[in-house]
């Protein structure tokens, strides 16, 4: 096997295992020699954060870009219906998103491995929510934190944020 042909099978690799893991609402991570991947199922958390696990200050990003935003999904899905053509989904739309942002702003997500428009549009209205989430923050954690993995959900209490679980 050449080099063409060695990155040619690693791309579609990534491509075929991309699709797969966008369309099930959930993200692959590379971690300790090991690649994860973690579905977009709400997993409860195992841990709680407090003062005492910071081994210094952490830094909490509020506000996410206007580029990256936006407040209607639309795309298309492939459904025995229509004979496995791709067909457009009912675009989902929040009217309290669109209210603040002043104006609609689209995202196109095709969903090629949905089966009907309904699942497609709760995987839209879950990518419309996702987005909208404003809060990302980053610490060096304690030992006691060593546990977790990209991804994982914890709980996170700090009197000066007024985080409580």
């Amino acid at each position: 096997m050449n080099a063409t042909e060695w990155f040619t099978a690693i791309y579609h690799r990534w491509r075929s295992l991309r699709i797969f893991y966008l369309r099930s609402q959930g993200f692959l991570t590379y971690s300790n020699g090991k690649f994860v991947l973690k579905g977009g199922a709400y997993v409860s958390p195992t841990i709680t954060l407090n003062e005492d696990n910071f081994m210094s200050g952490f830094n909490l990003i509020t506000k996410t870009s206007r580029k990256d935003m936006f407040n209607t999904v639309k795309g298309l899905f492939t459904s025995d219906e229509t004979n496995w053509q791709p067909t457009d989904y009912p675009p989902v739309t929040s009217s309290t998103f669109t209210d603040a942002d002043g104006e609609t702003i689209t995202a196109d997500v095709n969903l090629p491995f949905t089966k009907s428009s309904t699942m497609a549009q709760r995987i839209a209205k879950i990518t419309l929510f996702k987005n909208r989430q404003q809060m990302i923050l980053s610490a060096r954690m304690s030992l006691s934190a060593f546990t977790l993995q990209v991804g994982d959900t914890v709980s996170i209490t700090n009197s000066r944020f007024w985080f409580q679980q």
